[in-house]
């Protein structure tokens, strides 16, 4: 399952993604972490200032990125476009 909000924190709006595995096989914890790990925990907060919860969890991996809104861009939308939710 994949999340998508944008949160008001004053203005502008942050960007947070959620990813969440559902009904999978159950996941092992590497002994080293693989490029994608590593690109996704370090490139995240190095190169967009935002952060990551990654978590390789038994039942399935999840993943909470927060990007700050000055890496979004500058276009101003309604307030009933800022907030939302999809999933998949």
């Amino acid at each position: 399952m994949i999340t998508w909000e944008r949160r008001l924190r004053g203005q502008p709006t942050d960007l947070i993604l959620n990813w969440k595995e559902l009904g999978g096989p159950p996941v092992a914890t590497p002994e080293k972490s693989s490029f994608g790990t590593s690109t996704i925990r370090d490139l995240i907060p190095y190169e967009f200032g935002g952060s990551v919860d990654l978590a390789l969890a038994p039942e399935g991996v999840r993943c909470r990125i927060e990007l700050p809104a000055d890496w979004l861009g500058s276009n101003s939308a309604p307030n009933s476009e800022v907030t939302a939710r999809a999933s998949s």
